[in-house]
């Protein structure tokens, strides 16, 4: 936050429940971005149920996107998505199999449990156990309990454990003691605008972030490929990209189903207001009268 002639004028963190009310009251003072952040669930492909495609897209189908949102607060604070690569971003491009046919293209719509519960006959996976990783914060432990209740009704037997971040932070991927985890929550944010960056490192086989234990030598490829055409074709490299999320979006070893937004509110002494995609606010930018 910044302060001017001792009064605050930039209000970083807005509450949930005043949210709604200064978006009506307050239009011209609130500013909602959409951040360079995707929301999902990381699916431990390496062991049942998870190990199935066919059981991973099920989940996918049977998300309630909204549902979440509405768990949390408000549609002000992030909005549904299906796939990797966040809005307004090197490569993106609105992509979204998992909702109910007559969505417009790309734009996810409404759960289809119908759909989910023949994805899961077809993988012999119901009656089975599934435990979800939960870190700390109640807008995790509010969506793990939504996922529980969600993979019950479709048959799993869902329980839910909670981590704190440290001992996430000691041992980030589906390892060791925790090996036997099935999903885990995560929330991706970019660290410099490149599909490279936010996509190769969680997905590539071997990657440093690759949490769910995804490999396809075929993608790898296609990333590399993708990476190499930055520097002389960015525009046929964010085409390959786009290509590479549909293809993990249909492969679901992540399952997204959000967007965050970024909601700042400010005094009406503040002017020239600027957000960057990765480095919010220009405070730079901003002046006070």
């Amino acid at each position: 936050m910044i302060r001017a002639r001792g009064r605050l004028d930039y209000v970083p963190i807005l509450p949930a429940a005043r949210s709604d009310e200064v978006a009506r009251r307050y239009s011209s003072q609130l500013h909602v971005n959409t951040v360079s952040e995707t929301d999902a669930l990381i699916m431990n492909t390496r062991i049942a149920p998870f190990d199935s495609k066919d059981a991973r897209r099920a989940v996918s189908f049977a998300l309630d996107r909204n549902e979440i949102l509405r768990r949390n607060g408000s549609a002000q604070f992030a909005q549904p998505t299906c796939q990797i690569l966040p809005p307004n971003f090197p490569g993106y491009k609105p992509y979204c199999p998992y909702t109910l046919v007559g969505a417009r293209a790309g734009t996810w719509r409404a759960a289809d449990l119908a759909t989910a519960q023949k994805l899961i006959a077809r993988s012999h996976t119901r009656g089975m156990r599934v435990t979800v990783l939960s870190p700390s914060g109640d807008y995790n432990q509010r969506t793990a309990g939504y996922l529980v209740q969600l993979l019950d009704r479709l048959g799993y037997r869902a329980s839910r454990r909670h981590v704190p971040y440290d001992v996430l932070s000691r041992s980030p991927s589906f390892s060791g003691s925790r090996s036997h985890m099935q999903i885990a929550l995560t929330q991706w944010f970019a660290d410099y605008p490149s599909a490279a960056s936010f996509i190769k490192s969680s997905f590539i086989c071997h990657g440093q972030t690759n949490d769910s234990g995804f490999c396809d030598p075929r993608l790898d490829s296609e990333m590399r490929q993708a990476e190499a055409l930055a520097s002389t074709d960015p525009g046929k490299a964010d085409t390959q990209w786009a290509h590479i999320d549909r293809e993990l979006t249909d492969a679901a070893p992540w399952i997204s189903y959000s967007n965050g937004k970024e909601r700042d509110f400010v005094s009406k002494r503040v002017g020239n207001f600027q957000l960057h995609p990765v480095w919010s606010v220009l405070f730079d930018q901003l002046w006070v009268r």
